[in-house]
C-alpha cells in the first residue's frame, strides 16, 4: 500500500444515492452533513464505506426511526384557497386589529371578544391575542412605518 492515499469525495452518484447528505465543506478532509440525526460525516479515507458505518451508527437510526414515525408539517396546516369570503374574514381581522391599536386595548381582552363576535353575529371570526398581535406588527406597523417613511 502507498503512503499516499487517494481522497475521496462526495460526487453526484453519493449524492443521488444518499439524498440527506449535503456537501459541508470541500475543504480536506471532505465533510458531509447527514440531514436525519444532525451530524457530520468525515469521508475522506473511505468515502461509501465511511457513510454506511455512519448509516448504522446508533444516533441516526434513532434519528431515521423518529423522522419516519413523524408527520410532515405540512399536514398540519390547512391549504385554504383565496376565496371572497376568506379575503372577507381577513379584513374583519385586520378592522378588529386596527381597533385595538386605536383605542389602545389589551391583546388579552380579544381572547374573549373574538368570541363575543363570532356568537353574537354568527359568523366565522378567529382573531384572538396571538393572531391580532401578529396582524399588527406584521402588516399593519409594517404599511404604517412605510407610510410614516414617504411622508419624511
Amino acid at each position: 500500500m502507498s503512503p499516499h492515499r487517494r481522497k475521496c469525495h462526495f460526487n453526484s452518484e453519493l449524492q443521488r444515492e444518499y439524498p440527506f447528505l449535503k456537501l459541508k465543506s470541500r475543504a480536506s478532509p471532505p465533510i458531509v452533513y447527514c440531514e436525519i440525526c444532525k451530524s457530520e460525516v468525515d469521508i475522506s479515507n473511505s468515502g461509501r464505506s465511511n457513510i454506511k458505518s455512519h448509516l448504522n451508527k446508533k444516533k441516526h437510526r434513532l434519528a431515521e426511526i423518529a423522522s419516519q414515525s413523524s408527520k410532515k408539517l405540512q399536514t398540519f396546516f390547512k391549504k385554504d384557497e383565496v376565496s371572497s369570503e376568506n379575503l372577507l374574514t381577513a379584513a374583519k381581522e385586520g378592522t378588529v386589529a386596527y381597533h385595538t391599536i386605536k383605542h389602545m386595548q389589551s391583546f388579552r381582552s380579544l381572547d374573549c371578544t373574538s368570541k363575543l363576535i363570532a356568537c353574537l353575529f354568527e359568523a366565522k371570526f378567529m382573531s384572538a391575542r396571538t393572531k391580532t398581535e401578529a396582524i399588527i406588527k406584521n402588516v399593519l406597523a409594517k404599511e404604517a412605518k412605510s407610510r410614516l417613511e414617504n411622508a419624511l
